[in-house]
């Protein structure tokens, strides 16, 4: 059956990677080559190259690069599904043919399936105008009937009416696993035995006389429920769904299926803590808003907001809590290269002082209006510029010393984005603010020091220093490269796109094994192989490979086999070994025992090639310890390493040659 892993091959191996590019922006021919204007910058002469024979655009001025996918993903500013959806059609493809969904774990549909109806049920409720604490708190907030339903607002009375609704499921069997399921959601408890027996059920909602606001996922499925008290005699005012194998609020943006459209349109984001303040702003035309879940703003988020934009305002609360969160919200923005603006809900009475009463976002629409607010995200600052504005004291001390102690910190306001010009030019106005007299080369010295010599806690990620190799790939070549305006050859292309490194011993084993041996892949115990493979390529192709494992005829399977690795477009390394297990294949199936042993003793080699791996890591960080604890904290870990080691090769059943192996054979 068709998936989209085949969709995917499908665009990128059979439709030239021009024709898609050329569908959006226009390409010349050079010779040879085939160029054109790049779009992610203000390019004017051709900076970016289109190869079909490598299926990879690379612009060698702004180092975008990718394949046909990646550019209209980064293009249109879509996701990687909305994309493909894009292309198909463009192309003239049948999108649905190859978007399957697999059948999920009965678990997880029960729990789509009790969630959805358990919200038209709290919907329906709501809807009755038969509750006046619901009815009470629409009109409070100022909440229309289009918003309460855009948000499938519900409430939940005090009659246990989810109990009912799941006890009254026909069939038994069924009955007992939606009750089960929702048990684990927290959407019902168990009574006593002896509450049981007194009240002749056996389980009660955990939400009653609350207003139900449903939490979706990313894609519009309700994950999850929190809710506000009614009634004085409630303590907790909210009241939420808790973390479950469907639900973690942590990984959460509420509202952002619904912001999806408008984020992209507008090209910002506003940020806010809670669901109400996210409803109020989409309710007055804000609808590029979402909230955090009442936990911290993470990578997590960070990673889903920025791939459809870098425009990211915080609006959190107006209390200490509320700029706390958004200081390590903005750190987390400009680890990333991303610089966050700031929206103040800071308002300030004719008589000169703080109105206490205006705390967040709901509270500011209410008071000073929709226009007030769109005048202060249009004339919202940099979260960073407003750091180092509270630095500089209302009397700009007069002490050289002092000076200096003000103008190191501004250098940690800013050591994040390096030496960009974002950063370099903000530290030498701050500079000339204090009243430092020195030239702007001076300063940039000391900055440049300061970065050079900045170290994060141990075990975190200090800000890479400009001189430094990036981490990722292949990045010091890409450079290299950036700096020169001729155009790549294709060797060099080669060699920064599909150089991987190296494989361990293990790895090599691996593919040989599997190609040699298919049935390994369908032994239960061989996902756990995977957990010790450091390269993607070979997890990929592996994957890549069971899924074949019952569909290929023995006579296709070699011709298959080596298909898939031009599909994949793996290394020479990879393509050698595989290569060696298709000499030695034969049709013939391994018995139990055989397999079972194979599989360890496979394990056990991954698992030691691994630990070495993490070792020699370990040891080239030590030219990077400054301090004796840090040295200590370092050669603690490589201690434990190597009792892992240790315990591992004591393990007579680690073979010291797998190829050796010469494992008893049964008929197919």
């Amino acid at each position: 059956m068709a998936d989209l892993k085949d969709l995917k091959a499908l665009i990128i191996d059979e439709i030239p990677l021009s024709t898609i590019v050329g569908q959006y922006i226009p390409i010349k021919v050079q010779g040879t080559a085939k160029k054109a204007v790049c779009p992610f910058h203000d390019d004017h002469d051709p900076s970016m190259s289109v190869s079909d024979e490598k299926k990879i655009f690379k612009c060698f001025a702004c180092g975008e690069y990718g394949n046909a996918i990646d550019f209209v993903v980064k293009y249109k500013n879509l996701d990687f599904i909305e994309g493909l959806k894009e292309i198909c059609e463009r192309n003239g493809i049948d999108f649905e043919r190859y978007f399957q969904k697999k059948k999920q774990d009965p678990k997880f549909e029960m729990a789509k399936k009790i969630l959805s109806r358990v919200s038209t049920l709290y919907r329906k409720t709501a809807s009755s105008k038969k509750y006046p604490a619901y009815n009470d708190f629409i009109e409070k907030r100022g909440l229309s009937e289009l918003i309460a339903q855009t948000y499938h607002l519900g409430y939940a009375p005090k009659d246990n009416r989810v109990t009912h609704y799941l006890q009254s499921i026909p069939s038994r069997p069924d009955r007992e696993f939606a009750l089960k399921v929702a048990e684990e959601l927290a959407l019902i408890h168990r009574n006593t035995p002896e509450k049981e027996a007194q009240l002749g059920r056996s389980h009660y909602d955990t939400f009653r006389e609350r207003i139900i606001f449903p939490i979706w996922d990313h894609y519009g499925q309700v994950i999850g429920y929190t809710s506000r008290a009614t009634e004085s005699y409630q303590k907790a005012k909210y009241k939420n769904s808790r973390d479950s194998f469907i639900f973690n609020k942590s990984k959460i943006l509420y509202g952002f299926h619904l912001a999806k459209k408008s984020i992209r349109e507008n090209d910002a984001v506003i940020v806010v803590e809670g669901n109400m303040d996210q409803i109020a702003l989409h309710s007055k035309g804000f609808e590029n808003s979402v909230a955090i879940m009442g936990t911290a703003f993470g990578e997590f988020h960070l990673n889903i907001l920025k791939g459809m934009t870098k425009n990211i305002y915080l609006a959190f609360d107006n209390d200490k809590a509320g700029w706390d969160g958004a200081s390590r919200a903005n750190l987390i923005c400009l680890n990333q290269g991303i610089i966050p603006r700031y929206i103040s809900f800071q308002v300030i009475n004719e008589d000169g002082n703080e109105d206490k009463n205006i705390k967040d976002a709901d509270d500011f629409l209410k008071s000073q209006g929709r226009l007030e607010l769109q005048k202060r995200i249009e004339e919202a600052k940099t979260f960073i510029d407003i750091k180092l504005e509270k630095l500089i004291p209302s009397k700009v001390p007069e002490v050289l010393d002092q000076k200096i102690a003000l103008l190191k910190q501004a250098f940690e306001v800013l050591v994040p984005l390096k030496l960009e010009l974002e950063a370099t030019e903000r530290v030498l106005s701050f500079a000339q603010k204090i009243g430092l007299q020195s030239d702007r080369d001076t300063v940039l010295k000391q900055y440049t020091d300061f970065i050079e010599s900045f170290r994060a806690p141990f075990g975190q990620v200090a800000p890479a220093t400009p001189t430094e190799a990036e981490s990722a790939g292949h990045a010091s070549q890409v450079q290299e490269l950036e700096n020169t305006s001729t155009e790549p050859s294709e060797e060099q292309l080669r060699e920064i796109f599909s150089s991987p490194e190296p494989l361990t011993s293990a790895e090599k084993i691996l593919i040989r094994q599997v190609v040699q041996h298919p049935e390994i892949l369908t032994h239960s115990k061989s996902a756990d192989l995977l957990d010790f493979v450091r390269s993607d390529d070979v997890k990929e192709y592996v994957w890549r490979l069971s899924d074949l494992v019952y569909e290929v005829d023995e006579n296709e399977y070699p011709q298959v086999v080596r298909a898939l690795s031009r599909q994949q477009n793996v290394s020479k390394e990879i393509k050698t070994v595989i290569d060696q297990g298709l000499v030695s294949h034969r049709p013939n199936i391994l018995n139990e025992k055989v397999l079972e042993r194979l599989i360890g003793d496979m394990r056990l080699k991954l698992e030691v090639d691994k630990l070495k791996v993490e070792r020699e890591e370990l040891l080239a960080q030590r030219e990077m310890c400054h301090t004796q604890e840090d040295l200590n904290q370092l050669l603690s870990k490589l201690s434990e390493l190597d009792k892992k080691l240790s315990n591992i090769k004591s393990n007579k059943s680690v073979t010291t040659d797998l190829k050796s192996t010469r494992p008893t054979q049964g008929s197919r």
